[in-house]
């Protein structure tokens, strides 16, 4: 009788633990703290203004503090961060009419409508970023659960959104914004389309990385006339001859050599690829790559002790200490050789944490 009556108890504890795991998880995972958790990671100043969609699993923050607007989207499983400079403006639209915007070099368009009946409210966000240059967010709609209880404070709050953008648009309207391409060629999307529409965007590049110059040390910048006379006389007044004969030459053929630029560069993109597959499947999380390198971090080692114990068996990877990248490893893409040397070390290697 005793051990039928320990065992009740005993099925009943395990299924209130459970019960308790099950809750506590469905808790964790609640769309609005995946979304807040994300925010948290993303934001290093102080929070000035937010909107939050749970049910979209979107959320946008201002962080004048390191001067960013950061948007999420997936509930919190993909985002993207702007610099001030990268915001073009915002709008308010209310059941499908634009009505109130500001944008750079436009006159504002003011909010002059209550709308109390309106059945969506959405703001939406501008970048100059040619592959995400939009992002919406609803402040209200009638048919699901928004961030807002009504029509009138959804729009209230969107009149402070639009505030704060027309307020940093102002703040810097000269600035000269400056693109690095480095590592462009190896998988991302150029800005250099948008250099006509902007006076104040500068795109430089190099031939370090894609070209294999590295030792001519030759680069170039793309911009307006009168973006590029300023540089011009800048680098008259300290080094009117920075680039010799021989680096001129040998950056101009390899310009005009696009077979050989298009097979090294491809060649580079399938490695990462490759190396990016084979350290996932030694446990390693490798942050997305358009570049000849690659940022990952292991939950059962520590960075730097990583980092000494490969340097231990002759690989070089590269480490910062930095706060939120201590833990990830720099590794460059090198052969499919180099790369297995990589894995195979990483694979003899004990737990380090």
């Amino acid at each position: 009788m005793g051990e039928a009556v320990r065992a009740v108890l005993l099925i009943g504890l395990a299924a209130a633990l459970l019960t308790t795991a099950a809750l506590t998880f469905s808790w964790w995972m609640e769309p609005a703290r995946r979304l807040r958790r994300a925010m948290t990671k993303a934001v290093v100043g102080r929070i000035e203004t937010e909107a939050f969609s749970p049910a979209e699993g979107r959320a946008a923050v201002l962080d004048f503090d390191a001067g960013q607007v950061v948007v999420l989207w997936d509930r919190g499983a993909n985002g993207l961060i702007y610099g001030f400079e990268e915001t073009e403006g915002g709008e308010i639209i209310v059941d499908g009419h634009v009505v109130a915007r500001v944008r750079r070099g436009e006159a504002r368009k003011a909010l002059d409508i209550m709308a109390p009946d309106a059945e969506q409210v959405v703001l939406r966000l501008m970048f100059a970023d040619p592959r995400n240059p939009e992002f919406e967010l609803s402040l209200w709609n009638a048919d699901r659960p928004a961030p807002t209880s009504s029509p009138a404070e959804a729009l209230r709050l969107g009149r402070r959104w639009l505030s704060h953008i027309e307020a940093l648009l102002k703040a810097n309207p000269d600035s000269v914004v400056v693109v690095d391409e480095a590592y462009v060629d190896f998988g991302g999307t150029s800005a250099v389309s948008l250099v006509a529409a902007h006076p104040n965007l500068l795109v430089v590049q190099t031939l370090s990385k894609a070209r294999s110059l590295a030792g001519l040390r030759v680069g170039y910048a793309i911009g307006q006339p009168h973006l590029i006379e300023g540089l011009e006389r800048v680098k008259s007044s300290f080094n009117s001859y920075p680039l010799d004969r021989l680096a001129m030459a040998g950056a101009t053929a390899a310009m005009e050599d696009t077979a050989y630029f298009d097979r090294t560069r491809q060649a580079v993109i399938a490695s990462r690829v490759r190396l990016t597959a084979k350290l996932e499947e030694l446990g390693f999380e490798v942050l997305p790559s358009a570049a000849n390198f690659v940022f990952a971090r292991h939950p059962g080692h520590d960075g730097a002790a990583l980092l000494k114990a490969l340097r231990e068996r002759k690989v070089l990877v590269r480490h910062f200490k930095q706060p939120r990248i201590d833990q990830y490893l720099r590794i460059t893409v090198g052969t499919d050789a180099e790369c297995d040397a990589l894995l195979n070390a990483l694979k003899d290697l004990p737990p380090t944490r």
